[in-house]
């Protein structure tokens, strides 16, 4: 059985996730910002930023959910069809 997976929970029953979305230092939140400015002012880079920013976010995974992580890593075709589905939908808002 897999330890520190993604959607483990704590003793609390706060999940990885929901201690991340309450972390005020989340991961990847100055490449979000990057991002997002560069979706407002400079939308040709912001496919850059993106990839940035979520790269960032993967490489925080490993401590939690280290096949996820792997499989991003090594996998070409995973790791273009999460960045293609995140630019997605991140850019539509």
């Amino acid at each position: 059985m897999a330890q520190g997976g993604f959607f483990d929970e704590d003793a609390h029953g706060e999940s990885a996730k929901d201690q991340r979305q309450n972390n005020k230092t989340e991961p990847g939140s100055e490449q979000q910002r990057a991002y997002q400015n560069a979706k407002t002012n400079t939308p040709h880079t912001a496919r850059m930023a993106h990839d940035q920013a979520l790269n960032k976010v993967m490489q925080s995974l490993l401590k939690e959910d280290s096949q996820v992580y792997k499989q991003f890593v090594e996998n070409e075709s995973f790791k273009r069809f999460v960045s293609d589905m995140v630019f997605h939908l991140t850019s539509a808002t």
